[in-house]
C-alpha cells in the first residue's frame, strides 16, 4: 500500500502545483527540485488545547490523544523512510502554526519565490 501511496504522490507533484499533507511526501519527493517542503508544529500546550477543543475533550484526553497521535506518526515515518519525523533537516521550511494562518501564508510564499 505504501508503494501505490508513494506512486499517487509523485505523479500528483508531476502533474503541477499541489499540496500533499502527511503521507511521508516529504521523503518520496526528495529528490524531486521543485518542491517546496514543509513541517508544521506548535508547543505542545497549543496542541493539547486545539484538540481539546475539536473533540470537546478534557486536556487530560487531549493530551494522550496527542501523545498516542505523535507517536503513531514517527513510527509511521520511521518505519518507512529509516528517518526520524519532525527533524527539520528533512525540510525545506518548519512554521509553528500558533503564529496564524496569514504569517505562514506569507512565510510559505517568500519562500517559493526563492
Amino acid at each position: 500500500m505504501f508503494e501505490a501511496e508513494c506512486q499517487v504522490v509523485r505523479n500528483l507533484a508531476k502533474k503541477g502545483n499541489c499540496v500533499i499533507v502527511g503521507r511521508c511526501a516529504d521523503y518520496v519527493l526528495r529528490n524531486s527540485g521543485n518542491c517546496l517542503k514543509v513541517f508544521f508544529s506548535a508547543p505542545l500546550v497549543s496542541r493539547i488545547r486545539r484538540v481539546a477543543q475539536r473533540q470537546n475533550i478534557s486536556e487530560g484526553e487531549a493530551k494522550a490523544t496527542v501523545k498516542k497521535n505523535e507517536k503513531l506518526r514517527a513510527d509511521n515515518y520511521r518505519y518507512y523512510t529509516r528517518r526520524m519525523w519532525g527533524v527539520a533537516g528533512n525540510f525545506d521550511l518548519s512554521l509553528n502554526t500558533d503564529f496564524g494562518e496569514e504569517f505562514i501564508e506569507n512565510r510559505i510564499r517568500s519562500a517559493m519565490k526563492l
